[in-house]
């Protein structure tokens, strides 16, 4: 190599355009890494055309189909004349009710409403499962990079989202939709306990609230609670335990 120039000016040059290089490939990774959960849009693209593509509602099974358009503003009611239950347990079905309700106000179609349901559906098996587990594992298991565990996630949300299970639970929808933010209410305990954060304890309670809605979660999210404050507590006492014999 030829150097021209006093101070080296090449050379200087040289490892300019080498550091600008491995800038740019930083920024592209970084890019992709933080993006790659739009990844989780993809069938939920796909669905969306097929259910938008073909004319009709959703009625099928048990599917609350007359909760939404026009029919939702008499469902937030708890009189039997009003088309609602004379029972406590569609008081946590409101918060649901209202968004259909809201969408009427736009003019959004029965027809319409009744895919947006299973649109919503889909969407929050995907995102809460990508991002509550992504916040509580981040950073938390030695030689996993964020972009591994970002892959790791999207196989993982796709298969919660998407499995036989879930399928067969749209037409009990809410007992779907409890599912759909179990990851959340599981991950906001976890956080509750660990971090001693309100914020913690009120998504927690927002998400057991809307799962409330069929009796079913309420015994699932029940469990899971209880399980999780007995592991956290052992592992409290445990620590507890350790730092007395190291005293």
């Amino acid at each position: 190599m030829i150097f021209i120039g006093p101070d080296g000016i090449f050379i200087n040059f040289g490892i300019y355009m080498y550091k600008k290089d491995s800038l740019s490939q930083g920024t592209s990774k970084h890019y992709v890494q933080k993006y790659l959960f739009l990844v989780l849009l993809v069938p939920i693209v796909v669905i969306s055309i097929r259910l938008f593509a073909q004319p009709g509602a959703i009625v099928n099974g048990d599917f609350p189909s007359f909760e939404v358009s026009d029919h939702s503003f008499e469902r937030l009611w708890l009189w039997i004349d009003k088309g609602s239950y004379s029972g406590f347990e569609n008081l946590a079905r409101f918060p649901m009710i209202g968004i259909w309700a809201i969408l009427s106000l736009f003019s959004v179609s029965f027809e319409a409403s009744t895919k947006i349901m299973i649109i919503l559906g889909f969407s929050l098996c995907s995102f809460s499962f990508y991002f509550s587990f992504f916040y509580l594992l981040k950073n938390k298991i030695q030689g996993i990079t964020e972009l591994k565990l970002s892959i790791a996630l999207i196989i993982g949300s796709i298969f919660y989202a998407y499995n036989v299970w879930s399928f067969n639970r749209i037409d009990h929808y809410y007992l779907w939709i409890g599912y759909s933010i179990l990851p959340i209410f599981f991950v906001s305990l976890v956080f509750s306990f660990q971090r001693f954060k309100f914020k913690y304890i009120i998504i927690a309670a927002l998400t057991s609230i809307i799962a409330s809605s069929t009796p079913h979660m309420v015994i699932f999210y029940g469990i899971i609670l209880t399980i999780t404050f007995s592991f956290i507590f052992y592992l409290l006492s445990l620590q507890k335990e350790v730092q007395t014999l190291v005293v």
